[in-house]
C-alpha cells in the first residue's frame, strides 16, 4: 500500500497536482504514525482500516461543512475523499449487508433491540469492507 502511495505522490508530485499531493502525503503521514506507533510494518488489512478511518474524517468534515453552507471546505474535503477511496476496496453493497445482517441475526437467535449487540459483532466481523452505520441501519431496521 504505502509503495503505491508513494509511486503516486511522486506522479503527483511531477504533474504539479496540489490536492492529490497534500492528500497523498497525509495518508502516507498516517501510515507512518502507525508503523512507528505499532513497532511494525503494517498489512494490507491494518493499511486499509487507517485508510478508512481517513476517509470516515473527510466524510464527517463534509457532513459539517454542507451543514455550515461552506461549500469551497466541502469541496476540498469531497476531492480528498475520492482520492482516498481510489486505495480502498469497493465497498458492500447494502443487499450484501443485508443478507450478512440476516444470516447473522438467525445464527445469534436476535429477536429484539437488545440483541443488536451480538448482531453488529458477528456482522461487522463478516463485512470487513461494509460502513460500519449501514450495517447498524440494516440491523435496527430489522430488528425493529
Amino acid at each position: 500500500m504505502l509503495d503505491r502511495i508513494n509511486a503516486d505522490l511522486k506522479q503527483a508530485m511531477l504533474a504539479r497536482d496540489e490536492r492529490r499531493k497534500v492528500t497523498l502525503s497525509g495518508l502516507k503521514a498516517a501510515i507512518r504514525y502507525a508503523e512507528i506507533d505499532g513497532g511494525k510494518e503494517l498489512d494490507k488489512e491494518e493499511s486499509f482500516k487507517i485508510l478508512k478511518k481517513e476517509a470516515k474524517k473527510r466524510r464527517e468534515s463534509m457532513a459539517m461543512y454542507e451543514k455550515a453552507g461552506d461549500d469551497e471546505r466541502f469541496a476540498k474535503e469531497q476531492a480528498e475523499l475520492e482520492i482516498i477511496e481510489s486505495y480502498l476496496p469497493e465497498e458492500a453493497s447494502e443487499a450484501d449487508v443485508m443478507s450478512v445482517v440476516e444470516a447473522a441475526i438467525n445464527e445469534v437467535g436476535a429477536s429484539s433491540m437488545q440483541d443488536m449487540g451480538k448482531v453488529m459483532g458477528l456482522a461487522k466481523s463478516r463485512l470487513d469492507n461494509a460502513d460500519g452505520a449501514l450495517i447498524a441501519k440494516v440491523v435496527k431496521e430489522k430488528l425493529s
